[in-house]
C-alpha cells in the first residue's frame, strides 16, 4: 500500500479560492450629489410610473431633506406642495400606485390617513398634519367661512 505525499500547497486542479465578497462590495453610497434613478429606486420596490412626456419635478429625490423639497414646491399649488412633503419613492407602500397618486388623493381629500407615508415616516406625517388639518373639502383654512365657535357661557 503507498501512502500520498503530504501536500501543503493547493491541490492541482481545484481553482483557487476568491475571499468572500461583502455584499456592499462595489456599491455606490446614495448621497443628495448621486441621487438615485428610476432604474435605482426600482430596487426597493419602487417603479417610475410617470408617462414618457412627464419630467419629474425638481423635488422628486428621496435623498433630498424634506425641507429642501417643500422650499422648491413652496409657490407651486396644493397638489405639488404635497406631493413634495412625501417621501418621494414611489414605493406603493401607502397603498398608491406612486407618490403623485396618493397626493392626488389627499389634496381631493378622497384620502384622510396621513400616515400611509413609509419612507416619509413621521416628518412627513407632521408636515402633511400642518399642511392639510384645518382645511375643509373645498381647501379654505378652517375658521375662515365656517360657522363661528359658540360663545363661552
Amino acid at each position: 500500500m503507498t501512502v500520498p505525499e503530504k501536500h501543503d500547497g493547493p491541490i492541482p486542479g481545484d481553482a483557487p479560492s476568491e475571499p468572500a465578497k461583502s455584499p456592499d462590495r462595489g456599491k455606490v453610497p446614495l448621497r443628495e450629489e448621486n441621487p438615485p434613478s428610476a432604474e435605482s429606486l426600482s430596487i426597493l420596490g419602487a417603479e417610475d410610473t410617470r408617462p414618457d412626456d412627464e419630467e419629474a419635478p425638481p423635488w422628486h429625490d428621496p435623498m433630498m431633506p424634506l425641507e429642501e423639497r417643500m422650499g422648491l414646491a413652496r409657490d407651486k399649488d396644493e397638489l405639488s406642495i404635497i406631493y413634495a412633503s412625501l417621501g418621494q419613492t414611489d414605493c406603493t407602500s401607502c397603498g398608491y400606485e406612486n407618490c403623485r397618486s396618493y397626493a392626488r388623493a389627499l389634496e381631493g381629500r378622497d384620502e384622510s390617513s396621513l400616515d400611509l407615508c413609509i419612507p416619509g415616516g413621521e416628518e412627513t406625517e407632521e408636515m402633511l398634519h400642518e399642511l392639510l388639518d384645518g382645511k375643509d373639502a373645498g381647501g379654505g383654512a378652517a375658521g375662515g367661512t365656517g360657522p363661528a365657535d359658540p360663545p363661552a357661557c
